[in-house]
């Protein structure tokens, strides 16, 4: 089948570099920037962006200066300090040495900022749906003693 005719679309960004892929498939980019749309939005789709940090702290700032916040991950070898820096990243999910594509009916799936309302799955779905609200009512006059 012959492409559609037309102007070509891209999702690279034009100051990226295509790592590994190309376009459509744009997996793996470079040189990244946050203000870039690949690393400010949320992408459903096989598109990787690697962002540089000098530090975890400059790593953590660049994760969370979004409005977005559905998923994340976070490689690292040290098993103490990557769930103490994934516990910080303003998401509903992350992910530590890997990132699954999972919906388990058992599991919270959710986002946090405008990445969805809530979470759903289990009992998670009802507390975010519902809300408890204790409702007293006397039906007849009670007798103080003043």
């Amino acid at each position: 089948m012959a492409p559609a005719p037309g102007p070509r679309r891209t999702c690279r960004p034009p100051r990226a570099t295509v790592l590994l892929g190309g376009d459509p498939e744009c997996l793996v980019l470079a040189a990244v920037t946050n203000d870039m749309a690949v690393a400010s939005n949320e992408i459903f789709g096989p598109v990787a962006p690697v962002l540089r940090a000098a530090d975890e702290e400059e790593a953590l700032r660049i994760a969370n200066d979004t409005e977005y916040g559905l998923s994340s991950a976070v490689f690292s070898a040290d098993g103490e300090r990557a769930p103490a820096f994934a516990d910080r990243i303003e998401t509903g999910m992350t992910h530590i040495n890997d990132s699954p594509v999972v919906d388990m009916p058992n599991t919270p799936f959710g986002g946090e900022k405008n990445s969805g309302l809530g979470r759903y799955g289990t009992h998670a779905l009802l507390d975010e749906l519902t809300r408890q609200h204790w409702l007293s009512v006397q039906h007849t006059r009670p007798a103080y003693p003043f």
